[in-house]
């Protein structure tokens, strides 16, 4: 990322209230502290000279400067790859209808930017989409930072020029970026005005091509913020069962994987499995081989499908245990869990 490069900020535009409030945000939030400008002032003022600086940054009389945002990076690190993440960029260009895909590409990560980009052979500078299709917008989902929303928007913006490379229909796309917004703010991301965000980004999409009558968008917003909601709790159903974000970013991982599963099946295992949790044993035995309410296979995208699909992700020694012991199915799902090699058997993972 190079965030000394050209910044394209229209003054008045919705998505820079949005980047500035979200970054100032990151910033208390990781603090610990309350959100509004005098906190910040106290901060990361400058004695007798700063004044009301972030209240106008706040209120967009002015903009955060390369060099303030470098002062508070140095207390909190993080807030310049938040304020200057792709994000922004391309929320700007879609807002805008500008087209500088180049400027999206350099600001990209280069594992991220070659997902979907690629060099056009008889320019050199100049970038090409790839062929897009169902299994890398599924690769994108699965990724666990705003980059990734950063490329859906870029995708959808492609799409609606007509980009013959992209064989994902425009209303799977939006659906796909309401999912990824909603993910993000389940896991925190955006940890103030998630609501007011999730507004501006369903309304730009529904401008740029209707994909919800006029009369419903108040009740598909209300219906993402309640998933927002309904998210946060399964993700610490699913940290409390022991599937614990052992990677920065997995929690987003977890949602994504979620969205394409078989969600009903998934909320009713999770259900048992949590029923097993009262139990002081190290381990929790989640299905017998006769029980009555066994544990669906991973084609049918159940909770070991998950697992399976967490553990694909995860290093050796991080991966959630799976074994058979005395006939039946046993998950080492707790920190306390220890392995007697002399009694397990029949190691499945």
């Amino acid at each position: 990322m190079t965030p000394l490069q050209r910044d394209l900020v229209v003054k008045t535009s919705k998505t820079q209230w949005h980047r500035i409030h979200a970054t100032y945000s990151f910033v208390l939030d990781t603090l610990d502290c309350p959100f509004n400008a005098n906190q910040l002032d106290r901060l990361f003022g400058s004695d007798g000279s700063r004044g009301s600086v972030f209240n106008k940054h706040l209120n967009q009389q002015t903009r955060p400067r390369f060099e303030t945002l470098e002062q508070v990076d140095n207390k909190v690190s993080g807030t310049l790859r938040y304020y200057y993440s792709p994000l922004w960029l391309a929320l700007f260009l879609l807002e805008a209808g500008e087209d500088d895909w180049t400027l999206l590409h350099n600001r990209l990560d280069l594992d991220v930017a070659s997902t979907i980009f690629k060099d056009k052979k008889d320019d050199v500078g100049s970038f090409v989409l790839n062929k897009i299709n169902h299994p890398i917008v599924t690769e994108l989902r699965l990724r666990a930072d705003a980059q990734a929303l950063a490329c859906l928007l870029a995708i959808l913006k492609f799409k609606l020029a007509k980009d013959g490379n992209i064989l994902v229909s425009i209303n799977n796309l939006q659906h796909a970026i309401v999912d990824h917004l909603v993910n993000l703010n389940a896991t925190g991301y955006f940890s103030h005005n998630h609501h007011e965000l999730t507004v501006f980004l369903v309304e730009l999409l529904n401008r740029c091509h209707p994909f919800i009558a006029n009369d419903k968008i108040k009740e598909f917003i209300e219906y993402s913020v309640d998933l927002i909601r309904f998210k946060r709790q399964l993700l610490d159903t699913l940290f409390q069962i022991g599937l614990r974000e052992t990677y920065a970013g997995e929690g987003l991982r977890f949602l994504a994987l979620i969205d394409i599963s078989n969600r009903e099946l998934l909320i009713k295992e999770v259900n048992l499995l949590r029923q097993s949790t009262n139990s002081r044993a190290p381990f929790i035995v989640v299905k017998a081989l006769n029980s009555e309410f066994p544990l669906a296979a991973n084609r049918e995208k159940g909770l070991l499908w998950l697992i399976s699909k967490i553990n694909s992700n995860r290093g050796k020694s991080d991966k959630i245990k799976r074994f058979i012991k005395d006939d039946e199915l046993v998950l080492i799902l707790k920190d306390t869990a220890q392995l007697d090699v002399t009694t397990w058997s029949r190691l499945l993972d």
